[in-house]
């Protein structure tokens, strides 16, 4: 997933400085330079622009999830594309230009992206039997499952974004109330986004993934 993931930056950072260096040349009328430049790099941009899109679409097949800032990163990234092309082939600046900044705010979308949790799941409980342990750690589970193991994983080794892996963490259930309740880092606070019996039950039920 790592690799993954650092793959896709990459590929998406030579990905738009190609696109900057030719917006440039075509604003600039660098003409000759352009048609060498597109000459040259014409394989690479195509190795790149490949690598950019697949590896971003097997990410969010494997997060299993999408936030609403990266759905409209994708609009971006996916309306960049045409107007790119049409924008080169028939010299017009305004389109080029136009697609380099859908590149650019794509980007910027993807990194505030990182700060927002993901939509938040709320699992209905079985009120009739609430002191009845079993199901505590059911309900537990199944808010873990629908909100945590995105990141987290089902054993909670997963460790998406950098996400702490919880069968090593060293904090008891005060502790990992605390952390879901206010955040810490790039994990987004929960305590407006979840229910304090949704939260304890969870932090029950990460304290049974422990090694």
């Amino acid at each position: 997933m790592e690799a993954l993931k650092y793959t896709h930056i990459v590929s998406a950072f030579l990905f738009m400085l190609i696109y900057i260096v030719k917006t440039t040349m075509l604003v600039l009328d660098k003409n000759e330079a352009l048609t060498k430049f597109k000459k040259a790099t014409r394989i690479p941009e195509m190795i790149v622009s490949t690598l950019f899109l697949v590896t971003g679409v097997w990410l969010f097949i494997e997060i299993g999830d999408i936030k609403f800032l990266q759905i409209i990163k994708l609009i971006c990234v996916f309306a960049s594309i045409p107007l790119a092309i049409i924008g080169f082939k028939k010299g017009n600046k305004a389109l080029a230009v136009i697609s380099v900044l859908l590149i650019i705010m794509s980007y910027g979308l993807a990194e505030m992206a990182k700060k927002k949790p993901f939509p938040v799941k709320h699992i209905e409980e079985n009120t009739t039997s609430t002191t009845n342990i079993s199901d505590d750690y059911k309900f537990g589970g199944d808010v873990y499952k629908a909100n945590c193991a995105v990141c987290h994983g089902l054993d909670g080794m997963k460790r998406l974004g950098g996400a702490t892996d919880l069968s090593k963490s060293m904090l008891d259930k005060n502790g990992i109330v605390e952390l879901i309740n206010n955040g810490r880092g790039s994990m987004a606070a929960y305590k407006d986004q979840l229910t304090e019996n949704e939260i304890d039950k969870t932090a029950t039920f990460i304290l049974s993934l422990k090694k």
